[in-house]
């Protein structure tokens, strides 16, 4: 399979962890490895992702039930898994302009299930897209997940004010998961994807802000 299949740019209308084209490749270095920062649920623990990690990636991303509503193709081999995280290594950033994070997905025994990332998309806005193994649904880790990184984000992100997700109207799961984690839909609009055949389908985008999710909070403590 080819980088260009793995990697789409069109990636963001949908729901799924990706984070870009792979037109710029970098040089993997420690301190990149390093700077991620990690998070810990009741039962998750959201940390870097690590090179020897693509036999645990291929698990999830080469089933075609995973990658269903997603931008990219199941990964076909091991290399296009390792290829992906080589990607994703290379690529993340704390910076607090280009601030890019795509964290592995781990169960507290360590078994890696999915990645779930947030990347900022302006000065007060970001975007949190993911993907979890089949073998996990439907038992809330996702939502776990997601509501974590909305917390960090919120908590340690100087400047966000609004944090967007969305995915495919079709794809029932994601929009209940969003609504969960109290994100409001915004708008739906189509968009032609190529690995669809070029095929128009609806995408609905979700966001909440910070004011919303205070907001969220404080009715949860009240009632």
């Amino acid at each position: 399979m080819s980088r260009k299949a793995l990697f789409d740019p069109k990636l963001y209308p949908v729901c799924d962890c990706h984070l870009g084209s792979s037109d710029v490749s970098r040089t993997i270095t420690k301190d990149m490895m390093k700077k991620l920062p990690q998070i810990d649920t009741n039962r998750l623990r959201l940390a870097s992702f690590k090179p020897d990690d693509a036999e645990l990636v291929y698990a999830y991303a080469s089933n075609p039930n995973v990658a269903r509503y997603t931008s990219w193709q199941p990964h076909e081999t091991v290399a296009d898994s390792a290829g992906w995280i080589e990607y994703a290594l290379s690529h993340q950033d704390l910076e607090h302009e280009s601030l890019n994070c795509p964290w592995a997905i781990r169960k507290r025994d360590d078994s890696l299930i999915g990645c779930i990332s947030f990347k900022r998309t302006s000065i007060t806005t970001g975007r949190i897209d993911y993907v979890l193994s089949e073998s996990e649904w439907k038992q809330g880790l996702m939502t776990e997940a997601a509501l974590a990184v909305l917390s960090w984000a919120f908590t340690h992100v100087d400047g966000i004010q609004e944090i967007e997700s969305g995915g495919l109207t079709e794809n029932v799961a994601t929009v209940n998961l969003l609504r969960k984690c109290g994100m409001t839909l915004r708008k739906t609009a189509n968009h032609h994807f190529a690995k669809f055949g070029d095929e128009e389908k609806e995408v609905s985008y979700f966001s909440i802000t910070r004011d919303e999710r205070k907001a969220n909070r404080a009715s949860r403590e009240a009632g």
